[in-house]
């Protein structure tokens, strides 16, 4: 086995482990969260090989590498940080690695001696999803690529986007719409949930905000990052609701696709023709300008730019096109936090036609064009 598969691996069984505990009724007990034991368990038999100690401080430092102490003082740092006593062989291995630049997997809520994944930690869970197994948003999505028309594709999405938190009411007048299509029953089925008790309407993505403690919890991260919530300032999730889409099609489909809409209702105010998810989501959006020119969009809310970078390095898919331009496009708040976001993922686009880019910078392109025409 490459040393590499090894690195990467055990990093995958910590990242899941992490949230498989979490989702446990009561996740301090050691009987369940076996993902997360075994990824540790990797963790320490790759540092017997590649640590600088040896003797008893390679006891030592061995011994600290428990569940707890993991938790608490491992990975709640950045990635880079897990292996400061690792050996230079070790180290220029995991560099190549898209985890290396990763910041901490997890906060710890002290008051409840709990913790919360952090956005770049659901981001990399995302991308890796099909390695370990299969969630809520991947069947949804499946199910609308295989089994919808052009025309229902775009309506169900769109739906669900629109409607983090959803009546019975609206779901049933959309099926009758849709001549009770089993298929999208089923997508229904599998998208959404009764909402639980003690929940609140999140005032960034519409979906739903529960608390730990006085620690908020969204879909998204950067629903509550560095925000302070009173519940007395928010809105109660009452009877006016029925449904609320599950976490992972919330953060994965209905969050970004925010950003999808807001593009489409640019380019409507303009009155250029674009359409949404075009041949069965190839990419997100179509822009056709009077002039002649095609675009195409792909809207990305990925945190981490080297977990984007390769997965866009060999983007047949979308580079195959039948466009003239084709831009990854990034929410300008994603941008703020790294100023060299776009160059790493420019860096491995070869097409000359395609560029990662802003959504600010998207938006001065499009009225340029439309100008030019």
């Amino acid at each position: 086995m490459r040393q590499d598969t090894k690195f990467e691996k055990m990093f995958a069984h910590i990242a899941f482990g992490l949230k498989e505990k979490l989702s446990n009724d009561e996740p301090e007990q050691y009987r369940t969260g076996l993902l997360l034991r075994q990824g540790i368990n990797m963790y320490c038999a790759l540092a017997v090989q590649y640590v600088t100690q040896t003797g008893d401080e390679l006891k030592e430092y061995l011994a600290t590498l428990n569940e707890t102490e993991m938790i608490c003082k491992i990975f709640t740092l950045p990635v880079r940080e897990w292996f400061s006593k690792w050996d230079e062989e070790a180290i220029a291995e995991l560099q190549s690695e898209a985890f290396w630049e990763m910041e901490p997997l997890i906060y710890l809520i002290k008051n409840e001696k709990s913790y919360g994944l952090t956005g770049e930690c659901l981001d990399y869970l995302d991308a890796t999803e099909n390695d370990l197994s299969a969630i809520d948003e991947h069947k949804v999505y499946n199910l609308m690529r295989e089994k919808l028309s052009q025309e229902n594709y775009v309506a169900v999405r769109r739906l669900l986007i629109e409607n983090p938190l959803l009546t019975n009411r609206k779901r049933n007048n959309f099926l009758i719409n849709c001549n009770n299509d089993q298929y999208i029953k089923d997508i229904f089925e599998f998208a959404y949930e009764n909402i639980p008790e003690e929940m609140y309407r999140c005032p960034n993505c519409g979906w739903t905000i529960s608390f730990k403690g006085y620690q908020p919890q969204c879909c998204n991260f950067d629903c509550v990052e560095g925000k302070k919530f009173d519940k007395k300032n928010l809105s109660k999730v009452g009877d006016e609701f029925d449904l609320r889409l599950k976490h992972g099609v919330a953060r994965y489909i209905s969050y970004p696709g925010k950003a999808e809409l807001e593009i489409e209702d640019f380019c409507k105010q303009l009155k250029i023709n674009c359409e949404l998810w075009p041949e069965m989501d190839r990419y997100d959006i179509k822009v056709m300008f009077a002039n002649g020119a095609c675009w195409g969009i792909d809207v990305k809310t990925v945190v981490n730019p080297y977990i984007l970078r390769d997965k866009i390095k060999n983007d047949n898919q979308f580079y195959n096109a039948n466009i003239n331009k084709g831009f990854y496009v990034i929410p300008d708040k994603i941008i703020k936090k790294n100023n060299a976001y776009l160059k790493i993922c420019n860096s491995v686009i070869t097409k000359n036609n395609f560029r990662c880019i802003s959504m600010n910078m998207l938006k001065k392109m499009i009225k340029k064009e439309l100008n030019n025409g």
